[in-house]
């Protein structure tokens, strides 16, 4: 019985890693269509600190997904550094101002980077 349930927290700690790996591809996805949309009303926004941060986030939400799936001590570091990217693109997009696509992609990143914090701290990756 107790080998059953080690396999089992086994299966559910691969899940749950799948799970916040399939979550920083969609929200990278969703940040860089969001920016995709705001650029095409504000060209400039691309280089603004605004877009760059946008566009860190997503690329470290994809490395950090990437890296999950692979295992190992990377992984950590890549959700520490999707976190802290998250958080500096959702500061600077609610700086942007009231424009819908801006503030989607504060919201996706502030909930992602919660999401890896919790991890983090459960010690999960």
């Amino acid at each position: 019985m107790a080998a059953t349930g080690g396999a089992g927290r086994g299966e559910m700690v691969r899940e749950h890693v799948s799970d916040l790996a399939a979550a920083l591809e969609r929200c990278a996805e969703r940040c860089e269509d969001a920016l995709g949309s705001y650029v095409g009303r504000n060209p400039d926004a691309r280089s603004s600190r605004f877009g760059v941060n946008a566009l860190l986030a997503a690329a470290a939400m994809t490395t950090a997904a990437q890296r999950l799936i692979e295992g190992g001590d990377a992984a950590r570091l890549a959700l520490h550094i999707a976190s802290t990217l998250a958080r500096d693109a959702a500061a600077s997009a609610r700086s942007a101002g009231l424009d819908d696509d801006a503030l989607l992609i504060a919201t996706e990143c502030e909930r992602i980077a919660a999401r890896c914090d919790q991890v983090l701290a459960a010690g999960r990756a």
